[in-house]
């Protein structure tokens, strides 16, 4: 944390960093289908991260979108090709960087 960012709240503390170490960083909810991103942070209460640890999401997992219309869940493939379906308001929780596309 350099002394700019000491007075932010964490959440901007968290955006700030990533902001510095990648340009691409946007909310799981704005990929699109056929993107593979890599989750750089969960921002959520301490519920939301154990749901998505518990699901093998964690910082670093590389996440292939399957299916992400504008509109209901989106369907992530992930490690060995498990499917997980996560709604829209957790996936504007996890913030990806975009790796490649399909």
């Amino acid at each position: 944390m350099t002394a700019s960012t000491a007075s932010l709240p964490r959440f901007w503390q968290t955006m700030t960093k990533e902001q510095n170490h990648a340009a691409a960083t946007l909310p799981l909810a704005m990929a699109r289908p056929g993107e593979t991103v890599e989750i750089v942070a969960i921002h959520g209460g301490h519920e939301v991260h154990r749901r998505l640890t518990d699901m093998g999401l964690t910082t670093g997992t590389r996440v292939r979108i399957v299916q992400g219309d504008s509109s209901g869940p989106m369907l992530l493939a992930f490690k060995d090709d498990a499917r997980l379906a996560v709604g829209r308001g957790v996936a504007m929780k996890i913030m990806v960087t975009t790796q490649s596309t399909y």
